[in-house]
């Protein structure tokens, strides 16, 4: 079905077809893969863009000043102290006068309500850079991200958000699962949990698109995302407080002293029991990795050095029910198994218990032969 995007506002992601957004996430990978083979671009030469911040930003100003410089755009950056919106004119007034000079708008701010009415008065595109309530740029580059590190469909895929799921990354991310079958997962507690018609209008979509949305606060679930977090290729991020339980909040509570004396102890010695794997085998900091069991129940991946042999398996359970992997299973054919760094091992079989993990130190089966 052919896509006609030009002249649309992007205020959210809502007011997107599944057909469409999927053209963005397209055009995206291929105007990466054009920067990436050195083609500058010039399907913006001569246009005028505007970038209108209320909020300072670091990553969402130079993505957008970036991305139209290399399509051959010039860019105008104004932030509160260089505009007179909200000060000496309306922002009706400043729509219209922008509109005159700009050929595209970018707004970055708290309400709504203003990239919405710049929109309508305008005259021309507007992109929402971020608001209270929404953040569609930074939702289609995670699932942009998605789609580069994963070889399963996006209905395959599921997503987890811990935390305050009812900011405006955690919505944004909720409507792009749901026009994309993705199954969502959001974590938090109730007092930080999403809006119901939020939830309500993802899930009415999900019935059209197979997306699945769910909500919960069972810390088994925190625990399966850290591992994730610690063990697949990447740096792990932990914000401060995310070890002992501290809540997310908006500012500047996000930024309240460490609640000494007071921490989740069972989610600090989580932590640290991970940072201690991760520490002393080189595989989870430098090394490659390959998926070896992808089923309902089971996430299994090897990660790995060439060089210096240092290997690693984690099995992670997604399920409520505990489950069993045997270790001479086709899919570790590869590797020979020495030490289980961490879970439960019963001979050459893994228990798993509800969304537990385990870590297994290998050795690939040639090299085990001839030691």
């Amino acid at each position: 079905m052919p896509v006609n995007l030009k002249g649309r506002s992007f205020l959210t992601l809502k007011d997107f077809t599944p057909d469409e957004i999927r053209y963005m996430l397209n055009l995206a990978a291929d105007l990466k893969a054009k920067k990436r083979a050195g083609i500058r671009g010039n399907l913006l030469a001569g246009k005028n863009i505007v970038l209108l911040f209320e909020k300072t930003s670091t990553r969402t100003r130079c993505a957008f000043e970036v991305a139209a410089y290399d399509e051959g755009a010039n860019v105008t950056f104004l932030d509160s102290k260089s505009s007179q919106m909200g000060k000496k004119e309306t922002m009706v007034d400043t729509a219209k006068v922008l509109g005159r000079f700009y050929d595209g708008i970018e707004y970055r701010g708290y309400d709504q309500k203003v990239v919405e009415g710049l929109a309508a008065n305008a005259g021309v595109p507007v992109w929402n850079g971020l608001t209270d309530v929404d953040h569609p740029t930074q939702a289609l580059a995670d699932i942009l991200t998605l789609m580069e590190n994963t070889k399963k469909p996006l209905s395959k895929c599921k997503l987890v958000f811990c935390g305050d799921t009812r900011n405006n990354v955690a919505y944004c991310l909720m409507y792009i699962c749901a026009k994309l079958g993705i199954h969502y997962v959001g974590w938090g507690p109730k007092e930080l949990a999403p809006a119901a018609d939020v939830v309500e209008y993802c899930r009415e979509v999900g019935k059209e698109t197979g997306a699945v949305v769910e909500y919960g606060e069972d810390k088994a679930l925190l625990k399966g995302a850290m591992v994730l977090q610690f063990f697949l290729p990447g740096v792990p991020s932990i914000y401060y407080g995310d070890e002992a339980g501290l809540q997310g909040w908006k500012d500047p509570f996000n930024r309240r002293c460490y609640p000494w004396g007071n921490e989740d102890t069972e989610l600090v010695e989580y932590t640290r029991q991970m940072a201690k794997i991760r520490r002393e085998h080189p595989a989870f900091a430098e090394g490659a990795m390959e998926f070896l069991v992808l089923e309902e129940k089971v996430l299994g991946f090897a990660r790995y050095i060439l060089l210096n042999g240092s290997r690693a398996v984690v099995l992670m359970n997604r399920s409520d029910e505990t489950a069993m992997v045997s270790l001479r299973d086709k899919c570790f054919e590869k590797y020979a198994f020495s030490t289980v760094i961490s879970g439960i091992c019963d001979g050459d079989a893994v228990i798993l218990p509800a969304h537990s993990y385990a870590v297994v130190s290998a050795v690939r089966s040639n090299q085990a032969k001839t030691q």
